[in-house]
């Protein structure tokens, strides 16, 4: 007689993502820097906004695997 049992669990996780980032910090350019000096933070504002890219995230991948296997033969 052979014994055929089996049970069998298998989980796999996985998580990447990159982010790039700056070697400097950037500088205003030219036109900026004028916009700023010239027509105070108000105006600056009102053209460039209020958000400063320091760096960006990109991609992302995320990944689950779960297998079972459960048999019994007598």
């Amino acid at each position: 007689m052979e014994n055929r049992d089996s049970y069998k669990a298998s989980i796999t996780t996985s998580y990447r993502s990159g982010t790039v980032a700056f070697v400097r910090p950037l500088k205003l350019s030219a036109d900026a820097f004028g916009v700023f000096l010239r027509q105070g933070s108000d105006a600056f504002h009102a053209i460039y906004g209020d958000y400063y890219v320091e760096s960006y995230g990109i991609g992302g991948d995320t990944s689950v695997l779960f297998s079972t296997d459960a048999r019994s033969e007598s």
